[in-house]
């Protein structure tokens, strides 16, 4: 596997998808590092995106407007970080799970301990299909 060399020290561990099994890297990244994954079908029906996809400041606003997102933040403030992490794809460094964690850690400003998330790196090279699969 060639992974980026931010992501190549991070523990190793694997996941499962569609049948096979995918090795990835567990780690922290810099929130600022990641991209909202813009195929999210709650984020494109919500915005009512017909033709292009949302930009990432579309897709930033829209979440941080939920009242779910603003009350993550606070719940990641009060336990200290985020308890689950967010699924993140290599070298592009989308979010495929967790965009709510990331734009409820990004409404977080100005507080260092904040600046990293804890993310699973799955291999760039993994299948679209096993993508759908995964987030199905």
């Amino acid at each position: 596997m060639n992974w980026l060399k931010k992501v190549a020290t991070f523990a190793d561990s694997t996941m499962p998808i569609a049948g096979k099994i995918y090795p990835t890297k567990i780690g922290e990244l810099d929130h600022l590092d990641l991209q909202y994954y813009d195929e999210n079908p709650r984020v494109y029906t919500a915005l009512g995106v017909a033709q292009n996809a949302p930009d990432q400041k579309e897709i930033e606003n829209f979440l941080q407007s939920e009242t779910h997102v603003k009350k993550l933040s606070r719940e990641i403030i009060s336990q200290g970080g985020n308890t689950e992490k967010v699924v993140v794809r290599d070298k592009s460094f989308i979010v495929l799970e967790g965009n709510s964690r990331l734009a409820a850690f990004r409404l977080i400003k100005g507080k260092e301990k904040f600046e990293k998330i804890r993310c699973e790196v799955l291999p760039s090279e993994i299948e679209e299909d096993h993508i759908f699969a995964y987030l199905s």
